[in-house]
């Protein structure tokens, strides 16, 4: 287990946000487990109460990130460490990197250098799963607005057949493999055709069995366990999960 701190950029190029957790590594991904610390958040019909445990899992060769919420049970109930799963929180973004603090490089830094840093360009296209199978997609007005769509215009009709045909009561498929061009060297941005072709490839996953897409994808209750059993504290003091750029509101993390 590692140390390690979080950084989601804006698909327009800037910070979003940075926050610490503890990460252990898996075939093809990385799970970082943290703490909500901030005040209660509403995402659709997910809420991110502090004390809430989230397993974020993160992948080099995927356009979506997952995060694993969970509520610790009142004491005194059910085993030590218990947790009730409350749903999983699904970002659009691009494939993960992980490197040295202040950059992007998709390598472990050598020893001694400081904690590492896992990198992601965030598409604003979230959806929430719950444990009964139910799930909803969130801010599919600000994607179409991040593509330049407008809510007007053939693009805008094509891109709701990936972002507005599936319901709440929709719900397995496989992973997502890359589906486009990564970000920008340069900038941190994202082409828009990229965006576009992964929010579809989410779609048809969350809309042909989205609790059995999200509960496939890692092996949650053994890293649940892992966690737990290593005493760890999976947040550092000042983790933040805010959203800047949205007028001091909170919002949900990713």
């Amino acid at each position: 287990m590692t140390e390690v701190e979080v950084e989601a950029r804006l698909a327009t190029g800037g910070l979003k946000a940075t926050w610490q957790g503890v990460m252990v590594e898996g075939p093809g991904w990385w799970c970082v487990a943290a703490i909500w610390t901030r005040r209660p958040t509403q995402a659709g019909p997910l809420t991110f109460a502090p004390g809430d445990r989230l397993l974020e899992v993160y992948w080099a060769d995927r356009w979506y990130n997952v995060f694993r919420v969970a509520a610790p049970e009142p004491a005194g109930r059910l085993r030590r460490g218990a947790r009730r799963l409350k749903g999983y929180y699904v970002n659009l973004a691009t494939p993960a990197r992980l490197g040295e603090a202040g950059t992007a490089a998709c390598r472990r830094p050598p020893a001694g250098a400081g904690r590492p840093r896992l990198v992601y360009v965030d598409g604003v296209l979230d959806a929430v799963v719950l444990p009964d199978g139910r799930w909803r997609w969130l801010d599919r007005a600000e994607f179409r607005h991040l593509l330049g769509l407008g809510g007007r215009g053939r693009g805008t009709a094509r891109c709701g057949s990936a972002t507005a045909g599936a319901g709440p009561d929709a719900g397995a498929g496989g992973p997502a493999r890359s589906a486009g061009a990564g970000p920008d060297e340069a900038t941190g941005t994202v082409d828009r055709a990229a965006w576009i072709a992964a929010a579809r490839r989410l779609a048809v996953r969350l809309a042909r069995d989205a609790q059995a897409f999200v509960a496939g994808l890692v092996p949650w209750d053994d890293l649940e366990r892992a966690l737990d059993g290593a005493g760890t504290v999976p947040v550092a003091p000042g983790a933040d999960h805010r959203q800047p750029g949205t007028a001091g509101r909170e919002r949900a993390p990713g």
